[in-house]
């Protein structure tokens, strides 16, 4: 066995490189709308992450997308990245990844602005724009333990203007 040994300095860090690249090709896949609101920043945040962040265990793309994504909500609190609804698209996305573990049967979420108005355009590939701040419930569940993956999104600020979206989440992880 030869280890990395012969390897020259330039040598390993273009194979470190590679596998963070790697990393973000899987978290990207699990955090798609993220990557598109982020556009060319995905990358350089990725990697910024990545030289914080080591993933272990035998879920380590979902635990990567998820620490990612609260990196990214860190970044949006603090002031370093926007636009402020980014927190919110980011953990969203998060919750769907954590609803997929074992034995998970629900995750609620509170969000500052209606998701599926930021999602809806992102995901129909045009800008949308910025919403207006409405506080919106994220509720994932799974009654059964091998049933079908629910999620309802409740936005507010009144009972006549309350939207309430539901659908089948597919399953990811």
């Amino acid at each position: 066995m030869l280890g990395l040994a012969p390897l020259s300095a330039e040598q390993v860090r273009v194979f470190a490189t590679s596998l963070v690249r790697k990393r973000a090709r899987e978290v990207s896949k699990l955090l798609p709308a993220t990557v598109r609101a982020l556009g060319g920043s995905f990358e350089p945040a990725f990697l910024s992450f990545a030289e914080i962040f080591k993933p272990g265990g035998i879920k380590k793309h979902c635990d990567d997308a998820v620490a990612f994504a609260e990196f990214l909500r860190a970044r949006v609190r603090e002031g370093g990245l926007a636009p402020r609804w980014l927190a919110d698209l980011v953990g969203y996305e998060a919750a769907r990844i954590e609803m997929a573990a074992p034995g998970r049967r629900y995750v609620l979420r509170w969000f500052r602005y209606p998701v599926v108005e930021i999602l809806d355009p992102i995901q129909a590939g045009v800008c949308g724009g910025t919403p207006r701040a409405r506080p919106t419930l994220g509720v994932w569940v799974r009654p059964f333990a091998r049933g079908r993956l629910r999620h309802f999104l409740v936005s507010f600020p009144s009972a006549f203007g309350t939207r309430i979206v539901t659908g089948s989440v597919p399953n990811s992880g």
